[in-house]
């Protein structure tokens, strides 16, 4: 490319179309101004305004008034600050940052602008040099905010991306909590007529229940603290009450009663004026959605909060392994797998009637298992894009193609042992410990041998010379060093009731750390059993499944053939609530042959 007598080139990719391969056209010349400066990573020139395109940004409402002002602030004074592009294949260029300034350009009628052309940017650090740009200025709307957070969480962890922006990651998710809110809620936010506050509490509740409340602060002016207050005092209308109101069309507490007194509505229904019966029945109507929301799976609990916090969660449920659900994380298909797995915990507003928005999942390494996942689906579908020519990923006018990647469940995958999902795989430790505990006691000098041995080879040695209970036991105070061959010399010329009595102290407790691949070596191995012998397909089982997952499940099993003999369907099974599902399955009376994939052995010991 020809620049003012100087000839230089570029080796980036195209933004609009994310195949950023292509040399700046040699056709287009444009004067670099005296006063401007060129390096070797970018050249600052004059541009052509008309040839600058904005494919994405992460501001997406510019307040007009504020743009103008700038637009004659930038006609009296100058520009104090190019803009900054990236050169596409087509001769145009794409604007990293600058926005407000270029548009200020196009209000002014001007025909040029002073701009970088960065030629050492590739497209994860455009991306990230918008954020940047745009996070730093004040005035950035929390909405924008919200949808660039969930962009760049395609590819990122919430971690990684608070790292990046140097805020926390409690930070980040209250802001994607926002993209629970309606569109007339997120515009009302992005264009500055209800706060931050505000918007929280709105994307807390459903969508019907938003509007009202939106539409009930800008009637009433109602700031953050009033509109909590409204919503924990509640609005008694009749109209939204989550209840049958047959009854309350006759009671002499309904407003719509006493014309005299009150306006009367259209509908015909008023407003509750006993407020203990409306909480009676708002809370008995909240417990029902209780028990339907608990019977397709999920765990779910009464609030009188509107935001909820890990701290809400019941004393049960260990913080440290809670997370809260976010459709960013995982997608939008694993979302709806979750939505019937036992770990997650749903909350019921007992002033609203309603689930609220947020959900907790109770397994955290789940989780993360499943975000990894959808992280890496992302990462394949981006380069995927990218090497078919990456236009073919975006929508009109640049729109990031919307991603939903499959779930990893069993769903769209071959169940086998090894993709197991971590809450059955835990389930299937747990089991193998039970089933040693028995085995022990049945033969405790050969069950007791294998088990010091698995302590030993799990390192647990350092702990034992400070367990008073070992003290008399000079073996196991100073084991060979290093030789396990050594010591499983010197465990069998002990004597039976020297392991017995001996071990026994720790035998069940070392159980809980050992691999799931020494367990299984002791279970199926030594011990000869088989998974039929150890497993049961039963209500404990399908409870730690999805609905999906227990349907894949059942036609593994030849279930679904099974119901076909006794011209029942498995697929209208699948469509009632969870545990009417799993009651309906076990009902039939059915004894799999064969374990399903998921509870067969999955580790081989080296022989």
């Amino acid at each position: 490319m020809k620049m003012g007598g100087v000839r230089t080139e570029s080796r980036e990719k195209s933004i609009n179309g994310e195949n950023m391969t292509a040399e700046m056209s040699e056709e287009t010349s444009h004067r670099i101004d005296p006063a401007f400066t060129r390096s070797g990573d970018h050249i600052t020139v004059l541009l052509p305004v008309a040839l600058i395109r904005v494919v994405e940004n992460t501001r997406k409402y510019i307040d007009p008034d504020r743009l103008a002002d700038l637009a004659a602030d930038i006609k009296k004074n100058g520009l104090q600050q190019p803009i900054t592009v990236v050169a596409d294949s087509d001769g145009g260029y794409s604007l990293v940052y600058g926005e407000r300034r270029y548009r200020a350009h196009r209000l002014n009628g001007a025909e040029v602008i002073p701009a970088f052309i960065r030629t050492d940017l590739t497209l994860e650090q455009v991306r990230n040099l918008r954020r940047s740009e745009n996070l730093q200025h004040e005035n950035i709307s929390p909405i924008d905010e919200a949808e660039d957070f969930a962009r760049a969480l395609e590819t990122k962890s919430i971690e990684a991306l608070a790292g990046h922006i140097h805020h926390s990651a409690r930070y980040v998710r209250d802001r994607l909590a926002l993209l629970n809110l309606i569109e007339k809620a997120k515009a009302a936010l992005r264009t500055g007529k209800i706060g931050l506050d505000i918007a929280k509490i709105l994307s807390c509740l459903s969508a019907d229940r938003q509007l009202l409340m939106l539409e009930r602060v800008e009637a009433d002016g109602l700031n953050a603290r009033k509109l909590a207050n409204y919503l924990a005092e509640g609005d008694l209308s009749l109209e939204r009450a989550p209840f049958d109101v047959t009854e309350c069309r006759r009671c002499p507490h309904n407003s719509a009663g006493q014309p005299d007194l009150f306006e009367r509505e259209q509908s015909g229904l008023g407003s509750c004026l006993n407020a203990p019966c409306w909480r009676n029945k708002e809370e008995a109507a909240a417990a029902r959605l209780v028990r339907r929301i608990e019977e397709n799976g999920p765990r779910a609990m009464l609030t009188d909060k509107i935001k909820i916090d890990l701290a809400d969660l019941p004393p049960d449920i260990d913080q440290r392994e809670a997370v809260f659900h976010q459709k960013e994380e995982i997608g939008e298909a694993q979302l709806q797998e979750c939505a019937s797995c036992k770990f997650l915990v749903a909350f019921v507003s007992k002033r609203g009637g309603e689930i609220l928005k947020e959900k907790i999942c109770s397994m955290k390494r789940c989780y993360e298992e499943k975000r990894r996942e959808f992280h890496q689906d992302n990462k394949t579908q981006q380069k995927n894009r990218t090497q078919s020519g990456g236009s073919k990923g975006r929508g009109p006018k640049g729109s990031r193609r919307q991603s939903a990647p499959s779930s990893r469940s069993s769903a769209g995958h071959r169940m086998s042992p090894m993709n197991a999902p971590l809450r059955v795989r835990q389930f299937k430790k747990q089991i193998y410990r039970r089933y040693l505990a028995e085995q022990m006691q049945k033969s405790p000098q050969n069950a007791l041998l294998l088990v010091l041995l698995g302590m030993y080879q799990a390192k647990w040695i350092r702990y034992w010379k400070n367990d008073p209970a070992l003290k008399e036991y000079g073996i196991v105070v100073s084991p060979p060093e290093g030789d396990v061959t050594a010591f499983f010399q010197s465990l069998r010329r002990l004597t039976p009731e020297a392991l017995i009595v001996q071990g026994g102290s720790l035998a069940l407790k070392v159980l809980a750390d050992l691999p799931l691949q020494l367990i299984e070596e002791m279970v199926f191995s030594h011990l000869g059993a088989t998974p039929e012998q150890i497993f049961a397909v039963d209500g404990t089982y399908y409870e730690l499944l999805t609905k999906s997952e227990i349907e894949a499940t059942a036609k593994e099993m030849g279930l679904d053939q099974f119901l076909q003999m006794k011209n029942q369907s498995l697929s209208k099974l699948a469509g009632k609530p969870k545990k009417e599902f799993i009651k309906g399955l076990l009902a039939q009376g059915f004894v799999p042959e064969r374990m399903p994939a998921w509870l067969q052995r999955e580790t081989h010991l080296e022989p």
